[in-house]
């Protein structure tokens, strides 16, 4: 790809590098390809909070510190619907203890498994620090946990009654972090839910690492267009690809699509809002999760229940952050092994099939 580029002097000075690298990333060093939008993530805020309590509005690369202290600022006192929350995660589920921190630890760069040798590390004093901090900032009441749902299942919903489940959007959360789509969910919730006061939302990058200031794990591509090797129409595939990627297609779909284009020159502004710090940050490139799809699907969801209970012994004062952080990574390490004993076994039972 990189050689008919150069070869067709097709032009990606305009295509935000952070983009370009992700897509190298994948294919280790070399681009195999090119992607017309990609995903990311922002601190959403709310602006009238903020300005009602007087408290200085979010910057740029701040801290995980710095978002949790914000929230803090924030009364925790109010009652039903004078009930307000700092912040609060797009995770709008039981059991999110263990999604904040994760959300701590990766964004310091993190991790919790090695898969090549298939074993837990996450009983270190890095992950004990992320662990305090988001015990911290649970017991203080300035983060939202959202509570045992009892809905019937089968009573008929309506899109309305999902959008008045985003505390964002409903004008009870200061800060939360969610990817470009939230900008349609607050358009929808301006649009059909009448008696709701509009949100008046800014955003900000989303936190940062202070060792590493300029770099995220939130910036990914998924729609990337490339040519196979084999392919008998090289050329007009390369037109097709040149058509997706191009400037013309970038203004048109910026006008009819909520995706972030990669060409700049036609995301940095929607509806008033200044969408930069979608694009701020770099793809990290040491957190290239290699290796993660040799985990057992399987894993994920009994150690997210086991690390929750965990961390809400912490919270309860029934454990210390030491203790939890053994039990995590003894238990844990169980529950890998077993979700690979599981895995192993049912691909030699299909194999057998075969």
């Amino acid at each position: 790809m990189d050689d008919v580029i150069k070869q067709d002097k097709f032009d990606v000075e305009q295509i935000l590098p952070a983009t370009l690298e992700t897509i190298k990333l994948k294919g280790e060093g070399k681009l195999y390809g090119l992607s017309p939008d990609f995903y990311s993530q922002a601190l959403f805020y709310n602006k009238d909070l903020f300005e009602q309590y007087g408290i200085e509005l979010p910057k740029n690369k701040m801290s995980w510190e710095d978002v949790i202290n914000l929230a803090k600022r924030f009364p925790t006192d109010g009652q039903g619907d004078q009930r307000i929350y700092g912040f609060s995660t797009s995770y709008m589920r039981e059991g999110v203890a263990y999604q904040y921190m994760s959300s701590i630890g990766t964004t310091l760069g993190l991790d919790y498994i090695n898969p090549e040798q298939m074993k837990l590390t996450i009983q270190t004093d890095a992950w004990k620090k992320a662990l305090q901090l988001t015990v911290d900032a649970l017991k203080s009441g300035a983060l939202y946990m959202p509570k045992n749902q009892n809905n019937d299942s089968n009573a008929p919903r309506m899109y309305e009654d999902y959008l008045k489940e985003n505390l964002f959007a409903m004008g009870k959360v200061a800060m939360t972090i969610d990817g470009n789509y939230m900008m349609q969910t607050l358009q929808e919730a301006k649009d059909r839910l009448k008696d709701v006061k509009p949100v008046n939302w800014d955003i900000v990058t989303v936190p940062v690492d202070p060792q590493n200031p300029d770099f995220s794990n939130t910036v990914s591509v998924s729609n990337v267009f490339g040519i196979n090797a084999q392919s008998a129409n090289t050329r007009a595939a390369w037109e097709f690809i040149k058509y997706i990627n191009s400037d013309e297609f970038a203004r048109v779909m910026s006008k009819s699509s909520n995706s972030l284009m990669t060409r700049t020159a036609y995301s940095k502004e929607r509806n008033g809002h200044n969408l930069e710090p979608f694009y701020l940050l770099k793809p990290n490139p040491d957190k290239s999760y290699k290796g993660y799809e040799k985990i057992p699907v399987g894993f994920y969801q009994p150690f997210s229940t086991l690390a929750n209970q965990e961390i809400q012994a912490v919270i309860d004062g029934k454990k210390s952050a030491d203790e939890a952080l053994k039990t995590i990574q003894d238990k844990g390490q169980e529950q890998l092994l077993q979700a690979k004993q599981a895995d192993d076994a049912q691909k030699q039972a299909q194999s057998k099939q075969k």
